[in-house]
């Protein structure tokens, strides 16, 4: 049978283990030796109780060719192994259950099929084995194992095919029986934990963008550009590129489908349309008071405005519409003033 190095591909540490085996050993010489090493197996955090694990071992005992330390070793890789195939599950994206299970049994378990028969004897049935990869690689609590009930289970699902005197090889149908309700177990359990982050990031993103929206500034920099143009150059500016300013100053604040009371809103747009103006404009034209001025002109061009639709609460996009030739006639008049 081919060599198979797995001890390269999931070291585990075994002289650290099997010194912390003799110390259990010494210090529990007067119990049974399989209760010794299940006692060891089960401080490695396998195996929710020690009877648990010796059940299994004294069934296993007379069907492997090396030590019940061995066969103990081969449980902690399989662990290990386990650990690495949910780590790549988690990563990968399968449009279907069916292609993580052949993935991941070509990826993760074929090789170890083949080196797990090589520690076991000959006559070991398949439906033995199959039930062997599903105590090693389910999670470590193993409180629902029933040896007995495990091996009636897979007995009735795991051909060991004959022809005449001797057996068709079924490790790959064996193998993917064995693993296919543990794979799918887990690839439904990333599938839900995705569920949840998605639903998570969902939420936090609601919630960042309706504190964006309370922390919500108007953004005037086209309009403060189109005031620089025209100071440096006296080229006319068109109505329509005044139109275009003062809708994007709008729409950086005001969102399709939110309401909005007037007062919310009113003096922040005030104030940020006169900070942009005055920043547009060169010092030829700015005065130490300039920005206060702004400011005053804009509150009494808004002033009408206001006494019209203070009361009202309307959509972010009735807004824009609303203020758009109020500010838009502002402007134009504003750049015409300008000597």
């Amino acid at each position: 049978m081919e060599e198979i190095n797995l001890e390269e591909m999931y070291d585990i540490d075994k002289d650290r283990l099997f010194k912390y085996y003799e110390r259990i050993k010494n210090q529990f010489s007067n119990l049974d030796p399989l209760k010794i090493v299940a006692k060891f197996l089960n401080n490695q955090s396998i195996g929710d109780s020690i009877d648990k694990v010796y059940n299994i071992f004294d069934y296993y005992n007379d069907k492997i060719k090396k030590s019940i330390l061995d066969f103990a070793f081969e449980w902690i890789r399989a662990q290990k192994i386990r650990l690495e195939y949910k780590k790549y599950l988690i990563r990968a994206q399968y449009s279907d259950y069916e292609l993580a299970i052949d993935d991941c049994a070509f990826l993760f378990f074929i090789k170890y099929d083949k080196y797990l028969r090589t520690i076991l004897k000959e006559d070991v049935k398949e439906f033995e084995i199959s039930a062997l990869y599903e105590i090693f690689f389910i999670p470590f609590q193993i409180s629902s194992v029933n040896i007995k009930n495990l091996l009636e289970r897979h007995r009735n699902k795991i051909p060991t095919l004959f022809k005449e005197s001797k057996r068709i090889n079924t490790s790959l149908i064996t193998l993917r029986l064995a693993l296919e309700q543990i794979i799918k177990s887990d690839y439904d359990g990333v599938l839900l934990s995705r569920r949840e982050e998605a639903q998570k990031k969902d939420i936090m993103g609601t919630k960042a963008f309706g504190s964006q929206n309370m922390q919500m500034e108007f953004n005037g920099t086209l309009l403060e550009r189109m005031i620089k143009t025209y100071c440096f150059n006296k080229r006319e500016i068109k109505l329509a590129d005044i139109d275009n300013g003062i809708v994007s100053f709008l729409n950086s604040y005001f969102k399709f489908g939110k309401f909005y009371d007037y007062d919310e809103f009113e003096e922040k747009l005030k104030d940020s349309l006169a900070e942009y103006i005055n920043n547009g404009l060169t010092e030829r034209y700015k005065k130490p008071d300039s920005l206060e001025f702004l400011k005053k002109l804009i509150k009494e061009v808004l002033s009408e405005f206001r006494t019209v639709h203070t009361i009202k609460k309307l959509d972010g996009a009735a807004w824009v519409n609303d203020l758009k030739s109020v500010l838009k006639n502002f402007f134009f008049k504003f750049i015409n003033d300008l000597t």
